[in-house]
């Protein structure tokens, strides 16, 4: 995967500057992490089944799967989708645009992560399928510009 988008910090840096410049129509990855606020985690659990029925029906959803890496405290979540497109329908016209503005409101995180990358090969499989296999970029062509977003 090449990092096109990336702000926030994974235990104070964000590891995935320099950014890729690449264009494509095609599939998308989604990272995201973030450390709760202590005071927050009962608002932010209350939320987590709603959202995951809403994810799971989502159109243009591939594969996703959350990550607990302090189990309660540190939460990561990893998506793929088909488009860019499909994946902003999820994050900002469902449920899930009202949950990103509690978030924002009511101060839920310590630290926080957003991660978009552009699969470039896929190797293995997930739940028994290489998830990527029949989704193919219409256009990807990676370069070799990388730009910092701390820079810009």
């Amino acid at each position: 995967m090449q990092p096109v988008q990336a702000h926030g910090a994974w235990s104070g840096v964000n590891p995935f500057l320099p950014l890729a410049t690449i264009t494509s129509n095609g599939p998308i990855a989604v990272l995201t992490r973030a450390t709760l606020q202590l005071s927050r985690m009962r608002a932010f659990w209350s939320e987590v089944p709603n959202t995951s029925r809403v994810l799971e029906k989502a159109e243009g959803r591939i594969a996703s799967i959350g990550i607990g890496e302090a189990p309660f405290v540190r939460q990561a979540t990893f998506s793929l989708w088909r488009s860019e497109e499909e994946m902003q329908a999820f994050a900002y016209r469902s449920d899930h645009q009202r949950v990103i503005r509690r978030t924002r409101e009511e101060r839920w995180y310590r630290e926080e992560l957003f991660a978009r990358f552009v699969p470039i090969a896929s190797e293995g499989k997930w739940e028994g399928r290489d998830p990527l296999a029949g989704v193919k970029a219409e256009k990807s062509t990676p370069t070799n510009q990388m730009r910092d977003l701390n820079a810009e």
